[in-house]
């Protein structure tokens, strides 16, 4: 049976594009084509670039990347210590290291003052405050003493001589006495006085050989101690 020259003409056109389909298939070799939207298809995954890891465990040889927030194994630095932690830094913590329980300081000439430190104050320390603090001194405390936030203090004379002859004195820090006068007489109020006239005291006043701290006594309210500084 005979063909007819259409049919030969289109076998003839189907084979060309075969062997056209089939030379670019050799030409493309392994070249990879996206899966499109074939579900059954999964693209390969990329060479990973030397150096980096996606997901996999990292390279021994590779240095640390590790987050400085996390866990890094160093120690960490004493300047971070914070002394609340429980750490003394280098100078020390002077409360815990003074032998006394007492913050004192030296005031004027011949005297001084201690506290029981409380929250928020100077911490204690071993400064000395009793009665070798000056001539005629006296240490006198409040009626709380030794409870947080009281107060101690070692005085000795603050005097004056006016013209005329005779002196006064009162509690102070100057480290100061008198007797100029024929007799010294301590007042109710907390002062002593010496003077040349008359040999005896008014009524309700004390006669004293000299005026100091010691004749003078404590104020009222307060009262006689024989050192303000306190071990622990």
């Amino acid at each position: 049976m005979g063909h007819s020259p259409v049919s030969v003409r289109h076998s003839t056109l189907a084979a060309a594009f075969l062997v056209l389909v089939t030379g670019c298939g050799l030409l493309l070799g392994d070249r990879k084509e996206p899966c499109g939207g074939d579900p059954s298809c999964e693209d390969a995954p990329d060479a990973a670039a030397p150096g980096t890891s996606s997901g996999d465990p990292a390279d021994p040889a590779a240095p640390s990347t590790s987050s400085s927030s996390g866990s890094s194994g160093a120690s960490p630095s004493p300047s971070a210590t914070s002394s609340s932690g429980g750490a003394i830094d280098a100078g020390g913590d002077a409360a815990t290291l003074a032998k006394n329980k007492t913050h004192c300081e030296k005031l004027g000439a011949s005297g001084c003052s201690c506290d029981i430190p409380k929250a928020g104050a100077p911490p204690a320390n071993d400064e000395a405050c009793d009665a070798n603090v000056g001539i005629g001194s006296i240490c006198c405390a409040g009626s709380d003493w030794p409870a947080a936030g009281s107060s101690c203090s070692c005085y000795t004379g603050d005097c004056n001589s006016p013209g005329g002859g005779g002196c006064s004195c009162s509690l102070g820090f100057a480290g100061e006495t008198c007797n100029d006068g024929t007799m010294c007489c301590v007042s109710p109020f907390g002062e002593c006085l010496c003077t040349y006239q008359g040999t005896t005291c008014f009524r309700g006043y004390r006669q004293v050989t000299r005026c100091d701290a010691q004749a003078i006594g404590c104020r009222n309210g307060t009262k006689q101690v024989t050192s303000c500084a306190l071990p622990r």
